[in-house]
């Protein structure tokens, strides 16, 4: 029982010595792996800020293109003019992030369009073009499909035209493709798989870069980011939730807001790809403690068995031996040669 507790003893040694080394260890790779996602979540929502900021900017420039052409002079006749649309198309080229330049009569007909009308248009009906009649700044429209250009999801931004004696004489409106935006703002490089997506009030995907799944134009409502969006109160965050393609992501979400043009900005990466160095790091670490913690035990173990528990065991029946009247009891190399002279010594 003794030379056992003494064993016992020996162990705990090895573990007294080797927890704390090892519970240091693990908690500064637990603590880098916690950085890491704190600075992966910071960096995530960075990206979805700046892309809001970007295309805010893009709305502005809009504008201020808007407001460039309600200046021309003799408007009227500009508009109207049959090359009139080959000038706008030819600006169109130069511009790829439009889906178009148009000019509308105050009863909402379109005559003049950089993309080619496939019939007579009306745009009585679209909100940005009624408020920029009876506005003297442009007015942001909601995104919506294009009247002309109906496979593209656009943001139209309309400024209403007056003569010289101030009559309304129609509105001149430019249409920021998101499609286009999107793909033309991310064609450089970008670091990791990140994919930014811009999202109706209604869930529909207005524009996606890159959307390898071709999910723009199509309802994603029952996606699990479009439904914390839409069911939450903040209109900016991040969360680790599964994307349309079933892979779990990190994603960033914000609110765009400038008049009537209101959707929802997110940034996406896999959670894989993002956090999967610090991660395996950390299960790194795990396993070599684990087995070093192993290693230690069985080492211990072995050592005071071999090295010490054994001849210790000798020495203890040596001692009972001799207590017993066992005079020629030997330990060692030496206890056989001992033993067989003991039996002659009785014979």
């Amino acid at each position: 029982m003794f030379l056992t507790g003494f064993r016992n003893l020996i162990v705990l040694l090895v573990l007294a010595a080797v927890l704390p080394l090892g519970a240091a260890w693990l908690h500064m790779a637990a603590s880098e792996k916690t950085r890491t996602e704190a600075s992966s979540m910071d960096w995530i929502s960075n990206a979805v800020l700046l892309r809001r900021d970007d295309f805010k900017h893009a709305i502005e420039g809009a504008s201020q293109f808007a407001m460039t052409m309600a200046m021309v002079g003799d408007h009227e006749r500009y508009f109207r003019d049959p090359s009139c649309s080959k000038k706008l198309a030819d600006l169109k080229a130069a511009f790829p992030a439009y889906a178009n330049f148009t000019f509308i009569e105050a009863n909402g007909d379109i005559t003049c369009s950089a993309t080619p009308l496939p019939g007579k248009a009306n745009i009585a009906d679209i909100i940005s073009f009624r408020l920029a009649l009876v506005s003297a700044a442009p007015q942001i429209g909601p995104p919506e499909q294009g009247p002309v250009a109906k496979s593209k999801m656009i943001i139209p931004v309309a400024i209403g035209l007056k003569n010289a004696e101030g009559k309304s004489t129609g509105v001149f409106a430019a249409s920021v493709d998101l499609s286009a935006y999107l793909a033309e703002s991310t064609a450089t490089a970008q670091p990791m798989n990140i994919v930014y997506t811009f999202w109706s009030d209604e869930g529909v995907i207005l524009a996606r870069s890159p959307d390898i799944e071709g999910l723009a134009g199509k309802s994603q409502a029952d996606a699990p980011i479009f439904q914390m969006m839409n069911q939450g109160a903040l209109r900016s965050g991040t969360a680790r939730l599964a994307g349309p393609d079933g892979v779990e992501k990190i994603y960033a979400f914000t609110r765009f807001e400038d008049q009537a043009a209101r959707f929802w900005i997110t940034a996406g990466v896999p959670a894989a790809e993002l956090l999967g160095p610090s991660q395996r790091s950390y299960q790194i670490a795990l396993t070599l403690f684990s087995l070093a913690l192993l290693a230690g035990v069985g080492t211990a173990w072995i050592f005071s068995e071999t090295a010490i528990l054994k001849p210790l065991r000798r020495l203890h029946d040596l001692a009972s031996s001799f207590a017993q009247g066992e005079r020629l009891a030997r330990v060692g190399k030496n206890r056989r040669r001992h033993g067989n002279s003991r039996h002659r010594h009785r014979l």
